[in-house]
Parts: C-alpha cells; structure tokens; sequence
C-alpha cells in the first residue's frame, strides 16, 4: 500500500501526527504543517512542534495568507486538524450567483479551500462537541453548513463524539471528530445507503476503533437529507444530531450511541517500557524526596544561639489547628 500524504492544520504540537506516526503500519508521512498563534509574538506550539519533528515543511503564518497554489503543491492524500467552534452562516456573495461566503476569520473556510485545491481522499477533523448543537437559537445549523458544503465536494462523512475517559484513559475530554473521505473511493462505494446502521455500529472506522452498544440511548436516533442549498441551510436547518452518525450521498442518520469498553486499563499498560534516563532519579534525590514526605526532626539555629526542633508534618498540622481554633 502506497504512504498517505498528509498535511496537519492548526497543528498546535503536533497531536494528529503523534497519533498517525504511531499507527502499526507506518504509512503516514505528515509532509506539511501550518500552526499560527495571531495574537502572539512569541510562537510557542510552533517552536515545539518544529524541535520534535524534523521530516516535513512547516510553516508558521497566517493559513489565510497560504496561497492557492502553496496548497496545491502539498499533493496531500489526507488533511488533518482541530479547529475552533465559530459562527459557520453563511450568505450570497454581492454577485449573487457567483457563491456563497463564510464570516471572515471563521477557520473552517481555510480548510475547505484547502480541499478545493488538494482534493484529498480522506479528511480527519476534531471540535468541541457542541458543534452538533450550536447555535443555540438554531440547533443543529453550524453542522449541517459543514455537512452540506463537504457533500457538494463529493465527500461522504462519519463522526462520532468520544470522551476519553470512555475507552480506559484517565482524562474526561469530549470531542467530535470528523472522518469524510470522496465519494469515489471504494470505501464509500462499499455503503449502502439503506445499511447506513451497519456503519455507525458495526463498519465504519469509529465503529472498528471505538466499540459501542448495539442499542441506541433512549431510541435516540433520527434521519435527515441534507439540502444542497448551503445558504438555505444556514438560513433555515435546524435538526438534533446525536453523538453518532453519517451522511452518505446528503442522507443522514444520527444516533445517539453508548460506549463499549469492558477492560480496565492498569498502570503497567499506560507506562512506557523504554523511558528517557533524564526522568529517572538519583539514591539523593529519592532520600530528598523521602524526607520531604515526612514525619521527620529538623532541628534550626538561630542568629541568638537557641535551637527549635521542627518535626515536619506533626508541627504544621498542630500549629495549623492551634491558629484556627
């Protein structure tokens, strides 16, 4: 199998590349990546994520001001990133019929024209999990703009939101992500539109990776069309997406499923086997960290010659109660 081309955007440190670079098969090559901090002198992520990758180009500007042809050359077969949650309406240009136009500054336009001049086979996109919900005067609507445009692109799409904590990891994080891929790929040709189920449980890539139940949360689930009409939908949608879902072909079915995860993670399967040296700590500094933990004497001079004993967490603890009762 040839290697996926891959371009990051916002790359921040560089998470989606950390994931992808650690897959078993080794055949994605991250080849470009643009991370910008607008209201910062100093580029923190940007300085981080050029120490710890040396493959690639990097780039650190404004993705507004990457040019049409800078993304073409990037040849990319996938494009990754995680954007901000923003106001994603639309409406006619002063021409008309010449197109619609997003609010300026909204990061999502950047990655669609990054597609328009790559188009990639596969998109992998993270955001907060409200995006299924905002805003709240016309639930539903910001999602559906995104939906409707990566359908007018050719692209067929799965997300699904997942929490962490869910599949054995110690932090409570939610996040939806964004799985589209062409629509003349085999992967899509291979869905049928009246199995659309079979994907969200059983098939799809969320489903493979992140196992859940094979009964919807409350008969919570729900289907759609998508309308070609962008502005419209901006102007008009409004539909409950659930934490799962699909659109093929602009039909959409959501559902609001439940995670399946049976095996509690232990500390030996979370610790790297082959740790840096520069972490491991001297017999000095374990006695040090020993006798901070206390109880222990401390015995202290004084200028005038006398002497107090301290003895470590006993003394706070007494004097702490002493001053509070």
């Amino acid at each position: 199998m040839n290697n996926i081309n891959v371009v990051e955007l916002f790359a921040g440190v560089g998470g989606f590349r950390l994931g992808l670079e650690q897959t078993k098969n080794q055949i994605f090559d991250v080849n470009w990546a643009n991370q910008w901090e607008p209201s910062r002198k100093v580029q923190h992520a940007f300085d981080c994520y050029n120490k710890r990758f040396s493959t690639g180009e990097h780039v650190n500007k404004d993705i507004a001001e990457v040019s049409d042809m800078e993304m073409a050359q990037t040849n990319a077969d996938m494009i990754v990133g995680g954007f901000p949650c923003q106001d994603y309406s639309v409406a006619r240009t002063l021409n008309g019929e010449l197109g619609i136009e997003g609010k300026k500054g909204v990061l999502f336009w950047q990655i669609i024209r990054f597609i328009q001049n790559t188009y990639p086979k596969y998109l992998l996109l993270e955001n907060v999990d409200r995006l299924l919900k905002s805003p709240s005067t016309q639930r539903g609507r910001d999602f559906a703009v995104m939906l409707s445009t990566l359908n007018e692109l050719g692209y067929d799409v799965e997300w699904r939101v997942i929490n962490a904590a869910d599949y054995g990891n110690a932090q409570r994080r939610r996040r939806v992500f964004i799985f589209g891929y062409r629509q003349d790929l085999n992967y899509s040709n291979q869905i049928s539109e009246e199995l659309l189920e079979d994907i969200v449980y059983k098939k799809g890539m969320f489903a493979q990776a992140f196992p859940i139940e094979s009964e919807p949360n409350k008969n919570r689930i729900a289907q759609t069309r998508i309308w070609n009409n962008i502005v419209d939908v901006s102007d008009n949608f409004k539909f409950q997406f659930y934490n799962s879902g699909i659109m093929r072909n602009g039909k959409i079915l959501t559902i609001d499923t439940i995670p399946k995860y049976e095996k509690a993670r232990t500390l030996q399967e979370i610790i790297e086997e082959n740790v840096d040296a520069s972490y491991s700590l001297s017999k000095e500094q374990i006695e040090k960290f020993r006798y901070l933990r206390g109880p222990k004497k401390n015995q202290t001079n004084y200028k005038g010659g006398s002497r107090i004993l301290l003895l470590g967490r006993w003394y706070v603890r007494n004097r702490f109660s002493r001053l509070t009762s």
